[in-house]
């Protein structure tokens, strides 16, 4: 998790890592294992609630899911082999 300056006082970025901490273990059990996954926070104009960060964290992996499928099926297709030359 990295929470830039911009994103507010220390208080602020340590609650929003807390907080983003707290969604990931009540939801890691949906995601795929030996993953890695880097957070980045947006800076927001008002205060983040658990359930915000949660919705956040929910919607971004199943986005992120089904991208990973779709580019595992484009390359799981086989490609037909070129079709042998008759003698003539």
């Amino acid at each position: 998790i990295s929470v830039s300056r911009r994103f507010g006082n220390a208080v602020r970025r340590n609650r929003a890592k807390r907080l983003i901490r707290e969604a990931f273990r009540v939801l890691r059990h949906d995601w795929p294992a030996h993953t890695d996954w880097v957070i980045i926070p947006r800076a927001a104009g008002k205060e983040l609630t658990l359930s915000q960060v949660k919705e956040s964290l929910d919607g971004l992996s199943t986005r992120l899911l089904r991208r990973t499928q779709r580019a595992a099926n484009r390359t799981s297709t086989p490609i037909p082999d070129e079709p042998e030359s008759q003698p003539n």
